[in-house]
């Protein structure tokens, strides 16, 4: 299981390639998009775009980005799904807070859930993350 509550790309791109390496390793993978995450998610999560922790750092780190022709996220999002079991959910009340719109969001995602739903899905999970 991983909440993706983080906004920019680094933090949704890492989100994917965990869920892509346990997909590998035979594990069903479940993504929960909460706020930032939700939006980014959503509206354009191909743009590389860093917290302010990166300093200076961050047009070196878009060029290296560039030079190693990293797969857009959309696309190693289909290859996972392609490899095993990925889902991934929208939280409903993410959705309003964000001043989202439901029909923008639920043909990108596997579904919808509110929080009790949430936390029975991931009662019985191996492993859980926090990004």
């Amino acid at each position: 299981m991983i909440f993706l509550h983080s906004g920019t790309y680094d933090r949704l791109y890492q989100a994917v390639t965990f869920a892509q390496a346990a997909v590998v390793m035979g594990k069903e993978v479940y993504i929960f998009l909460l706020f930032w995450g939700l939006k980014k998610f959503i509206e354009n999560p191909d743009e590389v775009n860093f917290s302010p922790d990166y300093g200076v750092e961050q047009d070196a780190v878009r060029k290296t980005i560039h030079t190693l022709n990293i797969p857009p996220v959309r696309e190693t999002i289909d290859e996972t799904r392609r490899l095993g079991t990925l889902k991934i959910y929208a939280c409903s009340a993410a959705i309003d807070i964000m001043g989202m719109k439901r029909d923008e969001v639920e043909g990108l995602v596997d579904g919808i859930m509110g929080l009790p739903t949430i936390i029975k899905v991931i009662e019985d999970a191996q492993t859980t993350l926090f990004i």
